[in-house]
């Protein structure tokens, strides 16, 4: 026997599964450079528990790297933080229709796809140009 609404919450868990496969992704990925940055004190505007297309940029950004993949999704990306926020922090579940959803989550496990792949794609030639030194200063 199904639950009424069993559908819209695995559907909505899945939404917070795929934007945690963003997140996790780009850090995971990052941390491959072994580069050091300088980072602000925390604040959840800040810290990179906000994967949003802003701060996706930042990292694109921070790496040398072409945003143009982040730019194209940025709405799709900073929907998906939106719902992710809803659920993971309001347990509001979307007010659609589950056909919706399904084509909802669909988009979003293929941004989080293309976005992880481009970045990834991107880090490959990092260390055979030689990105990861510092460049010496003075004479």
């Amino acid at each position: 026997m199904r639950s009424l609404d069993a559908d819209a919450l695995v559907l909505s868990a899945m939404t917070v599964l795929a934007y945690a496969q963003l997140e996790g992704g780009v850090k995971e990925v990052s941390a491959c450079v072994k580069g050091r940055a300088r980072i602000k004190a925390i604040d959840r505007r800040y810290e990179l528990n906000q994967m949003d297309s802003t701060a996706l940029k930042q990292v694109y950004a921070g790496f040398g790297l072409d945003p143009r993949q982040v730019e194209r999704s940025a709405a799709q990306i900073d929907s998906l933080v939106g719902a992710r926020n809803e659920v993971a922090h309001h347990g509001a579940m979307p007010k659609i229709a589950s056909t919706i959803l399904e084509g909802q989550v669909r988009e979003n496990v293929m941004i989080v796809e293309n976005v992880l792949t481009d970045f990834a794609l991107q880090l490959l030639p990092f260390f055979s140009k030689r990105m990861h030194t510092r460049t010496p200063s003075g004479p």
